[in-house]
Formats: C-alpha cells, sequence, structure tokens
C-alpha cells in the first residue's frame, strides 16, 4: 500500500514537473500564463540549450558569453530571411570552447540540409587570458563534466558515449527531483507576474534580470561593482595571453578549431570583437592590459586573412573601441532613474546597441558608422585610432 502510494505520488510530482517544464527538457508548448516564461534559465541554461537548441531550426546561430547572449537579439528586423531563423546559442559564463562544443552538438542534431549557414561570434579579451602557470607545472587537463556529457558529440566529431547515462541523469531531476518541484513552482509564478528573467524559444537571454537590478540599485552601482570585480580577479596575478612572453596566444587555437568546423560544414563566421564602455577599456589600461589587448587584435586579425586566403568565410569586426556609444556618462551615485541606453554595466551592451552592431555586420541600409571590419591593411590605423579616441573619455573612476 505504501509502495502504491509512493509511486501515485511520484506520478503526480513527474506530471506536474513534465507539464511545467521549467528546464526544456521535455519540449513542452510554452502557454502564457503558465510556464511561457522560463525563470530557471539563470541558474540552467546550459542543460536547457543542451536540449532546446537541437529541436529548433536554425539558419543562423549567435556563439558567445552572457554578453551576447543579452546583447544580440534573434527577433531583430534586421536579420532579413537569408539569415532567419535566428537562434542564440551564447551561454552565460562561458568561453569559446563551449560555444564550439554546442555548435558540434546542434549541427550533429540536424539533417545537412538543415545545418546553419552562418555564426556570429562574440570574442571577449578577458576570456582569451589565463593565470600563468608555476614553472614546470603543467597546465590542468579539462575534465570531462555533466555539460560534455549531455552533447551528442565529442570534441573530434564522434558519437558521445556518455550521452543516454547523463540524459537518463537528467530526466531523473527534471522530473523527480526537489530542484525541479520548486522551480517548475517559480515559473508558475513567474508566469503570473509582469517581466523577469527568461530564455525566449530563440535562445535569446532576456533584459529583466538587469532591468530590475537597475532599478533596484542604479547605473552607478552596477558599474562599481563589475568593475571591483575586475581588479580582484585581474589584477594579482597579473594574467597572460600566452606561456612565454611573445608566445602563441593559447587560446586562438580554439578560433582556428571553431574555423576548421565551419569551413567543413560550409558556414560563414563573423567574428566580433565585443564593445566595453569606456570605464572597462580604462580599467585595462590601468592595471596594465592594453599591450595584451592590442597583441590579440593583431593576432586575431592576422589568424583570420590567412583564413580567408585558405578559402574560409570569415569575417573579423572590432567593436571594441571608445566610439560615442562606450563614452556614454555614468549616471551619479544614488540615481536610480537614469538609465543608459547602450550599456547595463561596463561590458554588457543593451539589446539597442547590439541591434547596431547587427545592422553593421549585415551591411542593413541606415547602419551607423559603428564597427570596424579588421584587416592586416588597416589595423595599426585602427588601433591609433582607439588610442587617439581613448582621450575623449573620462577616466575610469566608477
Amino acid at each position: 500500500m505504501i509502495l502504491v502510494f509512493a509511486m501515485g505520488i511520484a506520478a503526480l510530482v513527474a506530471g506536474f514537473n513534465m507539464a511545467v517544464d521549467p528546464y526544456l527538457f521535455f519540449g513542452m508548448p510554452r502557454k502564457p500564463g503558465f510556464n511561457q516564461v522560463k525563470p530557471a534559465v539563470d541558474t540552467h541554461e546550459r542543460l536547457m540549450k543542451a536540449y532546446d537548441a537541437p529541436r529548433k531550426l536554425a539558419r543562423t546561430v549567435i556563439l558567445g558569453s552572457s554578453r551576447t547572449d543579452i546583447g544580440l537579439a534573434p527577433q531583430h528586423a534586421v536579420w532579413s530571411s537569408q539569415y532567419r531563423p535566428v537562434y542564440n546559442l551564447s551561454l552565460a559564463g562561458s568561453g569559446l570552447r563551449s560555444g564550439l562544443l554546442y555548435l558540434r552538438h546542434l549541427v550533429a542534431a540536424r539533417p545537412v540540409a538543415e545545418a546553419p549557414r552562418t555564426v556570429v561570434v562574440g570574442l571577449d579579451f578577458e576570456a582569451f587570458l589565463y593565470k600563468p602557470p608555476a614553472p614546470g607545472v603543467a597546465h590542468p587537463v579539462a575534465v570531462r563534466g555533466e555539460v560534455e556529457q549531455r552533447l551528442l558529440v565529442q570534441d573530434d566529431g564522434s558519437a558521445n558515449p556518455e550521452r543516454a547515462v547523463r540524459r537518463l541523469k537528467d530526466f531523473g531531476a527534471a522530473a523527480l527531483s526537489l530542484d525541479a518541484i520548486a522551480d517548475s513552482v517559480a515559473t508558475i509564478a513567474a508566469n503570473r507576474l509582469a517581466g523577469g528573467t527568461d530564455m525566449a524559444p530563440d535562445g535569446h537571454f532576456s533584459e529583466a534580470g538587469f532591468r530590475d537590478t537597475t532599478a533596484a540599485d542604479g547605473v552607478a552601482a552596477l558599474f562599481a561593482q563589475k568593475n571591483a570585480a575586475t581588479t580582484t580577479q585581474f589584477s594579482t596575478p597579473h594574467q597572460v595571453l600566452s606561456d612565454v612572453a611573445g608566445g602563441p596566444i593559447r587560446e586562438l587555437q580554439t578560433v582556428r578549431d571553431l574555423l576548421a568546423f565551419a569551413k567543413q560544414h560550409h558556414i560563414t563566421v563573423m567574428l566580433a570583437i565585443q564593445p566595453a564602455h569606456a570605464s572597462r577599456l580604462n580599467l585595462l589600461t590601468q592595471m596594465g592590459y592594453w599591450p595584451d589587448y592590442e597583441r590579440w587584435k593583431r593576432d586575431l586579425t592576422l589568424l583570420v586573412d590567412a583564413e580567408r586566403s585558405a578559402d574560409t568565410e570569415v569575417t573579423l569586426w572590432d567593436f571594441g573601441g571608445y566610439e560615442q556609444y562606450a563614452r556614454e556618462p555614468i549616471p551619479a551615485d544614488g540615481d536610480r532613474k537614469t538609465r543608459l541606453a547602450w550599456f547595463w554595466d561596463p561590458v554588457h551592451y543593451t539589446s539597442a546597441l547590439g541591434d547596431l552592431m547587427t545592422g553593421r555586420m549585415l551591411a542593413a541600409p541606415g547602419s551607423p558608422d559603428f564597427g570596424v571590419v579588421l584587416t592586416p591593411a588597416n589595423l595599426e590605423q585602427r588601433l591609433l585610432q582607439v588610442r587617439e579616441n581613448q582621450k575623449l573619455a573620462a577616466p575610469a573612476g566608477t
């Protein structure tokens, strides 16, 4: 009798969680007022996109960190029929390697005729930095965790033998865990309220979290918190791009791997050096990273030029300068009413700025003169221009 009762309770719990589907594991329809908004994306984005993305036909895929996750909107009108549908496969807190893993996963899930034809990749300078290894100590070997286990293929493109077991574990967690019950209840509650953090059906991470935090704390507080965190993370020890001063930039190998995969699958790649607020760029200068920032752009430019010479369809855009958008004044401390048009904090740009970037990369009529395609011919002039524009920006003090 007790066993029957327990099984009945388990069935009710599983049915409830499956209907609400807070993690998008079951692919249940999203209904307004019930489960359309998915607030669990705040903590479960990698799980959600691992199962949601393969269900979606995407002609264009966006890769990157939380900056592209929030800033580049697939629903923006500038995406013409040539590029639609668009899916934002960005992952908060991730680097390019994770993006490549998820892209391989998405491509493996679809017939060849339905593979994406364009990939837009946001590049974060800080993601290429790492703490210098101690003398005689090798770099730690990457360990396959839950993220890698739930993807269809491994790094080399072969079938992932761990996926079946991982999928079974994820089923149990999504259907029967206490966390799933709590997130299902939170999902229903969020759908009864206006706004809130969400992941749209096209993978776009909503700006609601930043909007709410800005309203509560003010813009200046967000900038101060982010810049303080940056100082803590990157000041001591000074991080590096390569093991040996002036040596090959280690993380550029992932860029090469991405471009090789794209070439193999006839995918056009748009690489975008992401914009940052002037206060962030000034902070990098103060911490001694500006030479590395320019070196990173130089090496990216040379890599892309070599790939283009080998018939890889790739373009490198530089939005990482001191244009007017980056010089937007920060409101005074305590001001909770003023909003910035282009930035939420020093590195997370608004979807309004992301729309301008998208229009520029797609050569949409009326797009502003924002962003530069980097080539060996114009690289040094661009770097000089950024240095000159730096003089127009107020010192970082927030």
